[in-house]
């Protein structure tokens, strides 16, 4: 049992990223803490970017805020 709580960096936050991040937050129990380091303050979900302008959308629906 960990009583103090643990740090896990992930570097990256494209596919691989953020896979390895939400299956680390599967296995791993609320003493660790999860941190996603990358240049871009978001992940955009590439082909949403088509959907996006085929229908003139304002939603950012590829997006996520990391």
């Amino acid at each position: 049992m960990v009583d103090s709580p643990q740090q896990v960096v992930v570097v990256g936050s494209s596919f691989a990223g953020l896979t390895a991040a939400l299956e680390l937050r599967k296995h791993l129990d609320e003493h660790h803490r999860i941190v996603i380091l990358d240049k871009r303050a978001d992940f955009t979900f590439i082909p949403s970017l088509a959907f996006e302008r085929m229908f003139l959308t304002t939603r950012k629906r590829g997006r996520v805020m990391l």
